[in-house]
């Protein structure tokens, strides 16, 4: 689902097939230093497929 388009970028909404690397991201110390620390795994996945 397409959630908004520009010139340079589209936004769409996270699927299943994404957690993988959005799971990546939350969990990598060195990106979430100053964003409040990593996150569990349980926490990643309730919060992306909650809405």
């Amino acid at each position: 689902m397409l959630l908004l388009k520009t010139e340079r970028c589209e936004l769409v909404k996270l699927k299943p097939k994404d957690f993988y690397d959005i799971k990546k991201i939350y969990l990598n110390e060195a990106v979430r230093k100053y964003l409040g620390g990593t996150w569990k795994e349980e926490d990643i996945r309730l919060c992306i497929f909650s809405t």
